[in-house]
């Protein structure tokens, strides 16, 4: 990873300043990544866009402790912990199942070992997830929720051109959730075989970023279920959302 190279993603966070960058080479990383610093963490395929581009061998990062929430049980665990705004995250592939691990949630038939790819309540701004692979997580995939700093508006903050696939567990199962005045701009992502694609709620601070806030997606297939999902919504500029569910698109 770098010029000093780390046989891990969270050794090389610990060794990096912020503000740094560290480049992921190809491989797989079984480890839960705190990020606790202002920081870029740039995959092999950073500058490639899963859904339209050729992407080359890929950084896989898995849990390295099962714990896939659902309704009523205990486990909830996320391969990358977010605590710090002006975060980067690119070319990346996050895989919720983990063959060593055993006894998570079926989706799809795949078992599941973990709720999140990526989520942060610390309310960060200036966070950007972008072209990575996101497969097979039990809760959120993409989760932020603005709790620890009170709900104070977070701005800045872009979702765009990820992959995101299987998440049909038996309960939940949404693709990007959120909640609490985090504001993003949400372009370019297609999410297939996900109950929930995205869904937000609980804004009621002014947005202290640039105006309304953009949801765009590009042709879900399949979500077999609702693409988007509002508690307040009159916050967001939804344009050309799209889903395909048995046969015909619809919203």
């Amino acid at each position: 990873m770098g010029d000093d190279p780390f046989a891990t993603i969270n050794s090389a966070l610990a060794g990096v300043d912020a503000g740094g960058t560290i480049h992921v080479a190809a491989g797989t990383y079984v480890e839960n990544v705190i990020v606790t610093k202002a920081v870029t963490l740039l995959g092999p395929n950073a500058l490639i866009d899963p859904n339209t581009g050729s992407r080359v061998a890929e950084a896989v990062l898995m849990t390295a402790v099962a714990g896939a929430y659902q309704s009523g049980s205990d486990g909830d665990q996320t391969i990358m912990d977010i605590h710090s705004g002006n975060v980067t995250v690119k070319g990346l592939t996050f895989d919720g199942n983990n063959p060593a691990l055993t006894g998570g949630v079926l989706s799809n038939g795949i078992d599941v070992d973990a709720s999140s790819a990526i989520w942060s309540y610390v309310g960060g701004s200036n966070i950007v997830v972008e072209n990575n692979i996101i497969t097979s997580f039990s809760y959120a995939a993409l989760q932020f929720y603005n709790w620890d700093n009170g709900g104070a508006a977070s701005s800045g903050n872009a979702i765009r051109n990820n992959k995101l696939d299987n998440m049909m567990p038996p309960s939940w199962g949404i693709g990007i959730l959120l909640y609490n005045n985090f504001y993003a701009e949400v372009t370019g992502n297609v999410l297939t075989r996900t109950r929930t694609g995205i869904q937000t709620g609980n804004y009621y601070q002014a947005n202290t970023g640039r105006g309304a806030q953009h949801l765009e997606q590009r042709d879900p297939d399949e979500p077999a279920g609702h693409l988007l999902q509002f508690d307040v919504c009159r916050l967001f500029d939804v344009h050309r959302c799209e889903q395909y569910h048995h046969g015909g698109p619809g919203l």
